[in-house]
């Protein structure tokens, strides 16, 4: 989100500042296209599609969006919520106090974070759309891509880029 953003115009110092979402950012710049403007895009370019193995792709979303998660953010919250549900040792992932350790980290363990979203399925609540299924709201069935690529291969697939008249 943050490339985009800067694509949008805004600059970095107000990205970092900033409290609001980035998502929400670059929707205001770039609104969702209506159906027409989809269906012409896909007609009058190359439309492609980049795909990863979905335990890769989980694992990179554990990684950055709850691991990794920057304070005071809605995936933190996400991320203490999981450690007051999953961890035996009820430590929470804010405050100087908690320190991290191997065995008790300040974020859920990937175990933890599993564990929630077998209960979060189970339950029929709505994932979050960093680790929902992309075939979920990609529907690459539904539409004609020109080419779909794998993320893990990018560098292998390049060839083919190479060879495209762009």
């Amino acid at each position: 989100m943050y490339n985009f953003n800067i694509l949008a115009g805004y600059n970095s110092k107000f990205l970092k500042n900033s409290k609001l979402v980035p998502l929400n950012l670059a929707r205001r710049r770039y609104p969702r296209p209506s159906l027409h403007a989809l269906q012409q895009a896909l007609h009058d370019s190359i439309a492609f599609l980049i795909v990863r193995h979905p335990l890769e792709r989980l694992l990179s979303a554990y990684r950055d969006k709850i691991q990794f998660s920057l304070p005071h953010t809605l995936h933190q919250k996400l991320g203490n919520e999981i450690i007051l549900k999953y961890r035996k040792n009820k430590q929470k992932a804010k405050g100087p106090g908690n320190k991290s350790t191997p065995k008790n980290p300040r974020w859920p363990t990937f175990s933890e974070f599993v564990q929630y979203l077998v209960n979060i399925q189970q339950k029929g609540d709505p994932f979050d759309m960093h680790w929902t299924p992309i075939t979920h709201f990609c529907t690459p069935c539904q539409v004609d891509f020109d080419i779909i690529l794998k993320f893990e291969t990018l560098q292998v697939n390049k060839y083919s880029f190479d060879l495209l008249p762009l």
